[in-house]
């Protein structure tokens, strides 16, 4: 097959195609671009780049537009260590934070300030992108001609960057080389590949063996490549990438955001409380885990993994849709949790806590009559603490003067009495 019909203009392509049709391919360039354009620190007209939208179950240091990052190791004198730069990024959160509440506490008093007096209030200004910071990257960090990786709105970047020619604003030369108003450059008019991307190659499927397998020819070869595919494209898989868009961040995505970390240990933040039905969820709050940088993913020579972090102070808060999830303890930081974003909510994929089948043991004193609830005291050998519960008696009056163990579980939101020691 043709895979190049042309190289210098249509006529040429058509001659090509007409000597030998049914084995030539080739499109025009609207098929594989789009013209998009691009706008720094502004929205541009579609199709071109959007901000982020703020996201109240996050708190993290990412889709805010500008923060005093220090700079980075690569460039100039001073060296930053991982940890130097993460806690120069967090006071530097912090302080846009505050800096950004203290102007929305301002303006609200000035609406307020305006309907008192009864004249016509000014035009409210929107709140930046992300109020409380993402916990992942956003467009604005993934900007390649203004990203805000380096603390600004993306000028150092336009005017020491490799790139050569492209349509930008203002200018006297199309190449940006010989612009000398670079950092003034303000509107960025390019190609994306059109979407959605088509891809043909060969490669591993998601049960990690090999496309396309000689099993196709020969049954039972499933973890042998065809040695056909080497010069015959017929055989490479073809087909359309699915990436997903994500609304909140601005960007397309190669598959569902998961972290990691614990319950929170915040006073108001530190349990988990069960819905009465999926439809009406409670929320809990999650400290995200991140790599340090020993963090290799690697057991040490003490035999021990490299050390995760909260130090950073991201924090996701949770959906419950979950009616046997619930966890009101004493250590919340010991609760771990895995998390996954789907349809814009944060929901456990996985979480260390006892679910509704789990069996008890503990202890009750005296006679405990059927239909009663009485106060049991749980044992916990391992941890040598001590927790009490209500539970709920189905069966006969039992019980004996003084200390009687018994066995209970839940259900639900209740404890029910399973078995005793009792005569």
């Amino acid at each position: 097959m043709v895979v190049e019909v042309s190289s210098s203009k249509a006529s040429d392509g058509t001659h090509s195609s007409l000597r030998n049709f049914s084995q030539s391919a080739g499109c025009s360039m609207e098929q594989v671009f789009t013209p998009i354009s691009i706008m720094k620190g502004a929205i541009s007209p579609t199709p071109g780049f959007r901000p982020p939208f703020a996201s109240q179950n996050e708190i993290g240091f990412f889709g805010t537009k500008f923060e005093s990052y220090p700079t980075p190791p690569s460039s100039g004198d001073q060296q930053f260590s991982y940890e130097d730069s993460m806690a120069a990024r967090r006071q530097a959160y912090q302080d846009e934070m505050l800096r950004r509440r203290l102007e929305y506490q301002q303006r609200m008093e000035s609406l307020r300030n305006f309907n008192q007096s009864g004249q016509t209030p000014p035009t409210p200004v929107p709140i930046e992108p992300f109020e409380t910071g993402a916990v992942g990257p956003t467009i604005n960090e993934l900007n390649p001609y203004f990203p805000s990786i380096f603390g600004d709105d993306g000028s150092a970047f336009i005017a020491s960057n490799d790139y050569n020619v492209v349509v930008h604003e203002p200018t006297t030369d199309l190449n940006l080389k010989k612009n000398s108003r670079r950092p003034e450059t303000h509107t960025i008019r390019t190609q994306a590949l059109r979407g959605p991307l088509i891809l043909s190659g060969w490669g591993f499927d998601i049960g990690d063996l090999p496309v396309p397998s000689l099993s196709s020819r020969i049954p039972g070869r499933d973890y042998e490549f065809d040695p056909l595919m080497v010069n015959q494209r017929s055989y490479w898989k073809t087909g359309p990438i699915h990436l997903m868009w994500d609304d909140q961040r601005q960007v397309w995505s190669g598959g569902y955001q998961v972290l990691c970390g614990y319950l929170s240990d915040e006073e108001g933040e530190n349990k988990i409380e069960a819905p009465t039905d999926p439809l009406s969820p409670t929320t809990f709050k999650v400290k995200v885990f991140r790599r340090t940088s020993a963090g290799s993913g690697v057991i040490d020579t003490e035999g021990k993994y490299s050390l995760l972090s909260d130090g950073l102070g991201e924090k996701i808060t949770c959906v419950n849709r979950d009616v046997n999830l619930e966890w009101d303890g004493e250590d919340p930081s010991k609760v771990f949790v895995v998390a996954i974003r789907i349809n814009y909510e944060w929901v456990p994929l996985w979480i260390s806590v006892e679910s509704g089948s789990s069996v008890f043991i503990g202890t009750f004193e005296d006679e405990w009559r059927k239909g009663l609830s009485k106060s049991v005291l749980q044992t916990k050998p391992e941890t040598q603490e001590d927790v009490e519960v209500n539970v709920i008696n189905l069966f006969a009056t039992i019980g004996t003067t003084g200390s009687n163990t018994c066995a209970y579980t839940k259900i639900g939101n209740e404890y029910y009495l399973l078995a005793t020691e009792c005569d």
